[in-house]
């Protein structure tokens, strides 16, 4: 018997129990489960874009410390030349903190000074600690020390600040500039995503309140406008221009690897929700209704595999050997390493009649299953061999 793989939570997708519904109202209910998945993807996205602009708001701040920095920088200034820096110091090193930004030493650093005692010894001090030396040294007392020999006298305060150059400085603004182009680049980005995604929770909002009658067909025809020359996104239906060569267009687009859910804009958590009513359909033994829900996803992207596969498989319960066959083989084409779709295709043979196609079908699986992951397949595949020539034998021996 052939057999849906179980690979159904990707993306935050599980499986939905559907007992006893029909597919109608099953399509609802995916319908329902899409709309909260889209809901919270809404709420991470937004929260993504509020802490971009959080971010590039904060940068700005840094880039207009430094800005400040270079206005008093003189206009015939050389690369080499130091900028005083104390009169942002503090603002920038503010900024930076809030930012989570390391400046450079030479950036945003605090005054300090060096102060020199009689017997060669120095201390690194901050603003208050100069005050402190300047009214030592004019007083002629030890400084931070109880030797009064006048050894510990103060010789000199010299300032220490680090001081940048103007091409360092100028370096670094070019560098804060970069970050804001880049997140702004990005941010662009988000609110594109963030607007697809709003309009897609809107959507499947809207669809899931569709009465319980309403299709698979009906459903697809909510993601396209009823007249192909007016704009869903456009809510008094004004004419847009639609291309004449319009299924050139989309012909190009399948050949190039396209695929026709991206003209409705599905994308993998669509496929994923569908992927996963199919399969619980399956289980249920619903074939039907689940070689519907895999044709959906066959029809809006054949580029999958397990679509493919899914597909055969519900055709083959419904004992569509022929049509089983025809997907399987897709499938098989897809991924050549894969040997399972080839046994299925081999099943589906014996069903019609075909033993000896059904035969070399069996013996491809076998070449291609030497593997231990492959081994169960392996296994399968020999003893339905040896039961067809057993089979085979025994009508020879009895016609004799």
């Amino acid at each position: 018997m052939s057999t849906v793989g179980n690979n159904v939570n990707v993306g935050g997708v599980s499986s939905i129990n559907v007992q006893g519904m029909d597919l109608e109202t099953a399509m609802m209910a995916v319908q329902s489960n899409r709309a909260n998945l889209l809901e919270a993807q809404l709420k991470d996205q937004i929260a993504s874009v509020q802490a971009k602009n959080d971010q590039i708001s904060k940068l700005n701040q840094i880039l207009g410390s430094l800005n400040k920095a270079a206005a008093g920088v003189a206009s015939d200034a050389k690369a080499g030349d130091k900028v005083d820096m104390s009169g942002s110091a503090a603002e920038l090193k503010s900024a930076a903190a809030s930012a989570g930004i390391t400046l450079p030493p030479e950036l945003g650093a605090e005054k300090s000074w060096e102060v020199k005692l009689r017997d060669g010894t120095t201390h690194k001090v901050d603003e208050a600690g100069k005050k402190e030396a300047d009214d030592y040294k004019s007083k002629n007392w030890a400084f931070r020390s109880s030797d009064y020999s006048g050894k510990k006298g103060i010789a000199s305060i010299t300032e220490t600040t680090p001081q940048p150059t103007k091409g360092q400085l100028d370096g670094f603004i070019q560098q804060v500039k970069s970050q804001i182009d880049s997140m702004s680049n990005s941010q662009q980005m988000d609110m594109l995503r963030l607007q697809s995604l709003s309009n897609k929770r809107n959507e499947a909002c809207r669809t899931a309140a569709v009465p319980s009658s309403a299709t698979c067909a009906e459903i697809t025809r909510t993601r396209a406008p009823a007249n192909p020359r007016e704009s869903p996104m456009n809510t008094k239906n004004a004419p847009v221009s639609i291309p004449d060569n319009l299924p050139e267009q989309i012909a190009e687009l399948l050949t190039n690897g396209g695929t026709l859910g991206s003209v409705y804009d599905y994308d993998d958590t669509d496929y994923e929700v569908l992927y996963a009513l199919g399969h619980s359909l399956y289980s249920q033994t619903r074939y039907q209704d689940a070689m519907r829900t895999f044709g959906f996803l066959v029809t809006h992207n054949h580029m999958e595999k397990r679509f493919m596969n899914a597909f055969a498989a519900s055709l083959q319960m419904l004992k569509s050997y022929k049509e089983a066959i025809k997907y399987y083989s897709m499938a098989s084409l897809m991924d050549m390493g894969d040997p399972l779709p080839t046994y299925h295709t081999a099943e589906c043979m014996i069903a019609l009649g075909y033993t000896a196609e059904a035969k070399e079908a069996l013996q491809f699986v076998l070449r291609q299953s030497d593997t231990p992951e492959r081994a169960e397949l392996k296994s399968r595949a020999q003893a339905m061999l040896e039961l067809m020539n057993s089979a085979k034998s025994s009508t020879s021996t009895s016609t004799h």
